[in-house]
């Protein structure tokens, strides 16, 4: 397996990936991380739970400047899973001084 260090991440966000525990890369990071920082779109298919949602976000997150306004934006098909991203991503906004929307019990969003 391939060492997240290996891919072209900045260090920001490879201080953030081992503070949470994290050092290898699975399968489908391996391949779309560095086509992603590139600049490409990218289609990738996987299995349930083999990082494809660490996939596009550490990779969003390694572009990300802090405190200059919107600079991301996932869509999805359901309103469910956006509600969990960002309880995952709230992992990275100390890490790399971010501000997230705040998902409410009822999973209306609250922007700050």
């Amino acid at each position: 397996m391939t060492k997240f260090k290996d891919l072209g991440l900045k260090d920001e966000v490879l201080r953030g990936i081992t503070d949470l525990g994290f050092d290898e890369a699975f399968e489908i990071q391996e391949a779309v991380i560095p086509v992603l920082l590139s600049g490409r779109d990218v289609v990738g298919q996987a299995h349930t739970g083999s990082g494809k949602t660490a996939a596009f976000a550490l990779s969003m997150l390694n572009d990300i400047i802090p405190k200059k306004g919107i600079q991301g934006l996932i869509m999805a098909p359901t309103r469910d899973w956006p509600c969990k991203l960002v309880l995952k991503l709230k992992k990275w906004e100390n890490i790399l001084e971010l501000e997230l929307p705040q998902s409410t019990e009822d999973k209306e969003w609250e922007f700050n």
